[in-house]
């Protein structure tokens, strides 16, 4: 199987005694942990902080924001938008730190998350007034220094690749929703719609927070096979399920991937 695309430097994402707290309530605590290229899986109960994790990992949350209730266009445009806040008062979090072959570049990637980072958020977050196309497209408006002509070669490969696998699925082919906004699309048709926009600018790091959710048993293989094309192109994934057969299938089709993280409530066997 080819990759998708290829990373030459690879990432890593070293975590070291990482607490989060909400309201007194503690959600990480003392989590360290590498995630290396390829696929990475957390498990685990809710309340246990995995959501909570990514969007830490992701610069959705920082250490001084314990507030998780903005709406969902403006933590999508905060994200994708890179250099945007939501709180004056957040500072960057010294427990989380990007490394491109023993190279620290945290700052970097955090002022430019749209071209390092994909994100699947478990809500999808779609502009409702914009085309499946243009909801597609939107990472691609933040990047810099990047071409038309090359963010147009991006958006045929995404589209082409994944045509592919639904073909080969005999699922709806991508081309008769393009021109749909998200009202007129199904709650199969939004997910698939998420995760081809995580990957829109050829991220280093995906963070995929329960893929899976909305979509029937033909569209999860498409999922686990474009997992399996990010993976040969040297990706790092971290993923969260709640799934098992999710998690199984994964674990059949991408060996080449790191042990299951298994997450408790307070991080008791995590610290």
């Amino acid at each position: 199987m080819e990759p998708l695309y290829k990373i030459e430097k690879k990432l890593e994402v070293r975590i070291h005694n990482l607490s989060y707290n909400i309201k007194n309530e503690i959600i990480l605590n003392d989590f360290t942990h590498t995630f290396k290229p390829g696929l990475n899986i957390i498990k685990g109960e809710n309340g246990a902080g995995k959501t909570t994790l990514l969007n830490l990992i992701g610069g959705n949350l920082k250490t001084n924001d314990n507030e998780m209730s903005i709406s969902g266009k403006t933590r999508l445009l905060n994200f994708i938008g890179g250099n945007l806040k939501t709180n004056d008062n957040e500072t960057p979090n010294k427990s989380i730190q990007f490394f491109e072959n023993d190279i620290n570049i945290s700052d970097e990637i955090m002022a430019n998350r749209s071209k390092y980072i994909g994100f699947v958020f478990q809500d999808d977050f779609l502009i409702e007034s914009l085309t499946f196309k243009e909801n597609l497209k939107l990472p691609q408006r933040f990047l810099q220094k990047i071409s038309r002509e090359q963010k147009e070669i991006s958006y045929s490969k995404i589209i082409g690749e994944c045509e592919k696998v639904f073909k080969d699925n005999n699922a709806l082919y991508l081309s008769k929703t393009l021109t749909k906004k998200p009202p007129k699309l199904s709650g199969g048709e939004k997910r698939k719609l998420t995760i081809l926009r995580s990957i829109i600018n050829y991220p280093k790091l995906l963070l995929l927070d329960e893929p899976t959710n909305h979509i029937d048993k033909l569209s999860i293989d498409w999922v686990i096979s474009l997992i399996e094309k990010l993976v040969k192109g040297n990706v790092t994934i971290i993923l969260v399920t709640h799934s098992n057969e999710f998690c199984s299938k994964l674990i059949k089709k991408v060996p080449e991937q790191s042990e299951p993280i298994v997450l408790t409530k307070h991080n008791e066997n995590n610290t």
